[in-house]
Order: structure tokens, then C-alpha cells, then sequence
């Protein structure tokens, strides 16, 4: 027994503690800020009828709920399924509410990969559990997994890939089992086609004379043609009226993705562990992918407000170099320690340390976040609902996602809120401005209810 427990003690204490850092803020309403993903895949996780809610292999979801009834599905170009189906199934097993679905799933994610990459036991061991404590006392990790946001799904995904690349990639089925992992990466984000650029690492020209290896690739071929991720970029280079990729955005996006990599806030000490290894000609490879992989997120646009400010913030990053760490995982795992003599001690030990001090304060910067989704999001709700409670009312938002996971009662009918609207006047009406960045054609007549207000949105009453 207690040989077993010391041949499985990295992994036991990467559980444990990964386990208690995610159990801080268990409870707590957090989606993820502006990015309508994360509250469309917890809104479709949380409803009946998922596979209504699935348009040409993307989510959408209703916009309006009018006298106890939906109307108008409204289609999110960028975001495909996987995630938000694994969230439903989370859901409807666990029966929880909207705001812990993806608690309970991002759990289950984590607990499952950190077991998956510690259990294939290996002398790179320490180095593995060094680099686990960097990443997950790293602010930008923290975010993610408390986020309903897709990386969650992609991350986990690419970490199960990355470990069988190196432990599991020799006999054909081992190889197949990698190329049906690339199809699900795939689907999941359709950026992860860069995981393509690993195939020379696991699969030769002589591979493909095996016709079950053939067939798998074939798929992997079909896939793409049905789901066409190249429609998506059409569609969302119609919306920002630009092009989604440009050399344009990378002149302003890459110097702060590299800064991210850096600095405290972002992938410091996670970056750090490039110091710990000694490189051999796989692990240079790896290395070039990895940097590769963080331009051509440089290259696409991040947002329609980058576009036209050209700028970024660090926070723009996180969700973005995250999708990008199992690749960084690989170089790692790749490489073997380096010999540092007698200030080994020291040079392994440093990170660990720095992660407690650096855990936190990131677990500072989450309740802040937290709190911030709340007051600015969350809390007009709330009141809202409370006010629903004495007589029927009518909201128009013009970020209905918000409205859609609050709003679960009859009382309220909701609209989704376009610029220059028409509103239906009545005293009973609301309408949220969130940003406060669309222009109301109704202005004069509308007073501002300071008592839902903040800095952030506003809300008009007639």
C-alpha cells in the first residue's frame, strides 16, 4: 500500500492541490466578462432542446422570451458545439444551476487531465509538477478554469494529446488514437488545425499505406469540409467589415502576447521553466510551434474594439496563450533536466516557491473579477427580478446573454436590444445599455434610473 501511494505521489499532491485551489471560489456566479461565449455555453447547458440550439455545427440561442415563451434564435458564428454539449450533459446529470455547471464540468476536466499527465511515470516527474504549479497558481489559468469559456474543453483536450504524443505514439493504433484526437481538437476550436504541425513528430509517409490509418486521416479531411471553418472567418469578416487576418493586427497584438509571457500578471513563472530543461532537436522543434502558434493568434483579430482602437490589453491574452500551453506542455516533456550542480536545489526549487506567493495574489485578482461580473453584470438582474415580483415588466438589453441566465420567470418578457430600436413605451419598461455604446432613438423620453445605473451600464425607464 505505501508503495503505491509513493510511486503516485505526484500526482497525488497535483491533485490535492489542484482540488483546493479550485474549491476558493466553487460557488461563486463568474461566467467570464464580455465574451458572449461563456454565457451563450452556460445559457444553452442550462435549457432544454440542445440540439435545436445547434446551427451548421454552432451554437446559437434564443434572444427574446415573450410572455413565458422563446422567439428568434440567434446564431454565434465563431463558437462550435463540444463544449456546450459536454456542459448539457454536466447539467442534466448534476441538475445544478446555470452559474456551477461549468464549476462541476471544469472540475471534472481538471481532475481527469492533471491525473492523465501524472500518471505516466517518468524521471521528468518533479520537472512535470514544477511546471503544473507554475501554470496553475498563474492568473491567467485561474481565470480560465473559473470561465465557462471553451478553452477549458480545447486545453484539456491538447494536454491528453500532448502526453500520448510522447508516451503513446509508436504502433499504429497508438497513431490513430492521435488523429482521431486532432479531429476533436479541431471541432472544438477550429485554431487548433495548428496542431497539425505536430504530425511529423508521430506520423511518416509510409504510415498512410495502412488503409485504417488512411480512413482515420480521411475523416479528419471530411470533417473539415462539413463543419468549413474558413465560413466562419467569412462571417465574422462581414461583421467587423476587416479581414479577420491582417498584418495590421499583428504589429499591435504580438508585442503585448509576448509581454504577457513576462510579466507577474501573466505567464511569468510558467515561462520560467524554459530554463529548467535542456533542449534536444524535438524540443527546439516544439519550441518554434509554440511561437509560431502565439503569432498566428497575432495575425487574427481579438476583437471589433481592436480593430478599431488598435491596441490589446494583457487580459485579451489569457483565454488565447492558454489554448496555446499544451504545445509549451510538449517542449517540457520533450526535454530532460538541466544540470544546474550544486545550485540545483535552488534553481528546481525557486518556482514552487514563487507560485504560493504568486497564487495569492492571483486568487486576489479572481474575487476581484468576480465581484466586477457581478456589480456590472449580474446585479442589475437581481434587482430587476426583484421588482418582476410585484408586477410584470418588459427589459430590452443590448447584451440579452446576461438577461437570458438571470431571467427564469414569466413575470419578465425580454428583448434583445439593437441600435436605434423602437421601444415599447410604458412605465413598466426597462432598457440596459451595457457599455453604455448604443445610441437610444428614444433618448429624450427616457430618464436614467440611477438606482440600477453603474459606471459601467445604464438603465433608461420611461
Amino acid at each position: 500500500m505505501m508503495l503505491n501511494i509513493k510511486r503516485h505521489i505526484y500526482t497525488l499532491i497535483a491533485l490535492l492541490v489542484a482540488t483546493i485551489i479550485y474549491s476558493l471560489n466553487f460557488n461563486e456566479k463568474f461566467y467570464g466578462f464580455e465574451y458572449e461565449d461563456a454565457f451563450i455555453n452556460s445559457s444553452i447547458a442550462a435549457g432544454e432542446n440542445y440540439f435545436e440550439k445547434i446551427v451548421n455545427f454552432r451554437t446559437a440561442e434564443y434572444s427574446n422570451f415573450i410572455k413565458g415563451k422563446w422567439s428568434i434564435l440567434s446564431t454565434y458564428t465563431g463558437h462550435y458545439f463540444p463544449y456546450s454539449l459536454f456542459l448539457f450533459v454536466t447539467n442534466k446529470i448534476f441538475n445544478c444551476p446555470s452559474h456551477l455547471t461549468h464549476k462541476i464540468g471544469n472540475l471534472i476536466l481538471l481532475l481527469l487531465g492533471t491525473g492523465i499527465i501524472f500518471l505516466h511515470k517518468t524521471k521528468n516527474q518533479f520537472l512535470k509538477l514544477i511546471f503544473y504549479c507554475a501554470l496553475i497558481s498563474s492568473l491567467p489559468y485561474l481565470y480560465i478554469i473559473n470561465s465557462s469559456l471553451i478553452e477549458n474543453l480545447s486545453f484539456f483536450v491538447g494536454m491528453v494529446f500532448v502526453v500520448f504524443l510522447r508516451y503513446r505514439s509508436k504502433t499504429d493504433f497508438e497513431k490513430r488514437i492521435l488523429i482521431l484526437l486532432l479531429i476533436f481538437l479541431s471541432i472544438i476550436k477550429r485554431e487548433n488545425l495548428f496542431y497539425l504541425t505536430l504530425c511529423p513528430l508521430f506520423l511518416r509517409i509510409s504510415d498512410f499505406y495502412n488503409y485504417k490509418t488512411f480512413l482515420i486521416f480521411l475523416l479528419f479531411i471530411t470533417v473539415q469540409i462539413v463543419i468549413n471553418p474558413f465560413f466562419t472567418e467569412g462571417l465574422e469578416s462581414q461583421s467587423i467589415k476587416n479581414p479577420t487576418f491582417s498584418l495590421n493586427y499583428i504589429v499591435f497584438q504580438l508585442p503585448t502576447y509576448l509581454y504577457s509571457l513576462i510579466v507577474v500578471k501573466g505567464f511569468l513563472l510558467t515561462t520560467m521553466c524554459l530554463l529548467l530543461i535542456q533542449y534536444n532537436k524535438k524540443s527546439i522543434y516544439l519550441l518554434v510551434l509554440w511561437l509560431g502558434f502565439i503569432i498566428l493568434y497575432s495575425f487574427h483579430y481579438r476583437s471589433r474594439y481592436a480593430v478599431t482602437s488598435e491596441e490589446i490589453e494583457i487580459f485579451d491574452t489569457y483565454r488565447y496563450l492558454v489554448n496555446t500551453i499544451p504545445i509549451l506542455f510538449a517542449v517540457i516533456i520533450f526535454s530532460e533536466f538541466r544540470a544546474f550542480g550544486r545550485f540545483k536545489i535552488l534553481a528546481i526549487g525557486i518556482i514552487p516557491v514563487l507560485a504560493i506567493f504568486l497564487l495569492l495574489n492571483s486568487l486576489k485578482t479572481i474575487d476581484y473579477f468576480i465581484e466586477d461580473e457581478y456589480q456590472n453584470f449580474h446585479k442589475i438582474n437581481d434587482q430587476l427580478i426583484q421588482i418582476s415580483k410585484k408586477s410584470k415588466i418588459r427589459v430590452y438589453d443590448n447584451f440579452v446573454l446576461i438577461s437570458i441566465l438571470n431571467f427564469k420567470n414569466a413575470n419578465i418578457d425580454f428583448y434583445e436590444l439593437h441600435e436605434f430600436d423602437e421601444i415599447i413605451k410604458s412605465k413598466n419598461t426597462y432598457i440596459i445599455n451595457r457599455f453604455n455604446d448604443f445610441k437610444l432613438i428614444s433618448t429624450k423620453e427616457l430618464k436614467l434610473d440611477k438606482s440600477l445605473s453603474n459606471y459601467k451600464s445604464s438603465v433608461y425607464k420611461f
